[in-house]
């Protein structure tokens, strides 16, 4: 995806990290073996994580017995990722910005990042990224876009998201729609110069969610994130209240993964 030229935001997902915590799946194990192997890694690689957030991809990344270097700039979401790591050895957490890094682990094997990596000014963001890895390094960038099955996306398109249109979305036209981003953070990517022509692909990953669940997942979004307590709290209400209406207890959505992997020049 194309960098997010307005960066003011970059912080108000630590406002609700409970809500992130909660509500945010962890990248799938196999989008992450998938990339491992096309980047050729191996147990011992270490590699740079940017926004690592609660540890959605962090984990994943330690299972694969790879060395993390975490940038977390949030105090709150720096502190659970810690909890959650526990005792793991293996990873060191670090409250920069990636424009701010200075590298002191590097260089790198890999660059990973999930859902954060557009937060990254992209005057800076591929050119640094390029600096920090080794050669023949790799980065490697996932987004997730989960949305509702198609009747309950409609229903709530027209009642609960009625006046919220960040979660407006055509079942028919989603996955198009996604593919324009990814074609634009791609061309965004190569005109940087400092990398080869991107690979990618997509995934989709059915899975269904308790109302408590799916009302944290939305909450945790940058855009409601955002917001003061009471108009969270209204949004939340409006969500479960349309829910209980049309008689839904699990949320079933598709979770489209799109993942891109670019090598070091």
């Amino acid at each position: 995806m194309k960098g997010n030229t307005a960066r003011g935001g970059r912080l108000n997902f630590d406002r609700v990290v409970d809500l992130y915590d909660a509500g945010r799946p962890s990248i799938p194990a196999d989008v992450v073996a998938r990339a491992v192997e096309r980047t050729g890694l191996r147990p011992g690689d270490t590699v740079l994580e940017v926004g690592a957030a609660t540890g959605q991809l962090t984990k994943e990344l330690r299972a694969r017995d790879l060395p993390v270097v975490a940038l977390e700039p949030g105090p709150a979401l720096r502190t659970r990722l810690v909890r959650h790591l526990d005792e793991d050895t293996g990873f060191v957490v670090r409250g920069d910005f990636f424009e701010e890094y200075a590298g002191e682990e590097g260089p790198f094997a890999a660059i990973w990042s999930a859902n954060a990596f557009h937060w990254v000014d992209p005057a800076v963001s591929y050119e640094k990224a390029a600096s920090l890895l080794a050669p023949g390094g790799h980065l490697v960038l996932i987004w997730t876009h989960p949305i509702l099955a198609d009747d309950l996306q409609n229903a709530m398109n027209a009642q609960a998201f009625a006046d919220e249109p960040d979660f407006v979305y055509d079942p028919a036209t989603f996955r198009e729609y996604l593919e324009g981003l990814g074609a634009e953070g791609r061309d965004e990517l190569a005109a940087s110069g400092v990398f080869e022509q991107p690979e990618y692909d997509w995934a989709a990953q059915a899975y269904d969610l308790d109302v408590d669940t799916y009302v944290s997942l939305l909450l945790s979004y940058g855009q409601v994130a955002a917001r003061e307590q009471d108009e969270r709290d209204a949004l939340a209400t409006k969500v479960r209240t349309t829910l209980g209406t049309l008689g839904v207890d699990r949320i079933e959505l598709t979770q489209h993964i799109y993942t891109c992997i670019a090598r070091r020049r």
